[in-house]
């Protein structure tokens, strides 16, 4: 889909990011509002709302969420939530609810041909640390979450794993909505 930006307002520590999303016939919009906000123990964060509106024709989308990059690795992932194998949300039935810890590049699955892998459903927490990449997320409801070091398009272009080229920084993603693995 083409991306394009209605308006971008600042009003303090809020800014207010408005798009749609050209999807061949049918628009996506999208709004994103990030606010800077004190966490308990005097640190500070970001407080991201994101609301989108899928017009009816595109109901049947593979996924509706957000994606981020960090600018460097993490060693490590930790989360709460499904685990502590892959797990979506037509093929869950074998992971439990818990705390789990593992190597950052873990979550990754090395199939034959490469495709995302290593999702986690139902996670409400995950944290990137032990490296430049340091991040914690702490979600409004659970979500199905994937994180590895190549974007969907390098996954989808390659044919053999060796022609992935891992990204400096981990790629993140965090669905409302997923439509999981299998064509039911």
């Amino acid at each position: 889909p083409v991306r394009r930006v209605d308006s971008i307002d600042r009003d303090g520590a809020t800014v207010r990011v408005v798009a749609r999303y050209d999807c061949g016939g049918a628009e996506v919009r999208h709004e994103q509002v990030a606010r800077r906000v004190v966490l308990p123990g005097g640190g500070t964060g970001v407080l991201v709302s994101e609301d989108v509106t899928v017009p009816e024709p595109l109901t049947d989308l593979p996924r509706v969420g957000v994606v981020l990059e960090t600018a460097g690795a993490a060693a490590t992932l930790g989360w709460f939530g499904s685990g502590p194998h892959e797990s979506y949300p037509d093929r869950r039935a074998a992971a439990r609810i818990g705390w789990y810890d593992a190597p950052a590049d873990a979550w990754f699955t090395p199939y034959l041909r490469p495709q995302e892998s290593g999702g986690r459903c139902a996670v409400s927490y995950l944290e990137l640390s032990g490296g430049p990449g340091g991040l914690t997320l702490t979600l409004d409801g659970p979500r199905q979450v994937s994180v590895t070091r190549y974007r969907a398009i390098e996954l989808a272009e390659a044919t053999h794993a060796d022609e992935l080229v891992p990204r400096p920084g981990h790629v993140v993603h965090i669905d409302a909505a997923h439509r999981g693995l299998g064509t039911a």
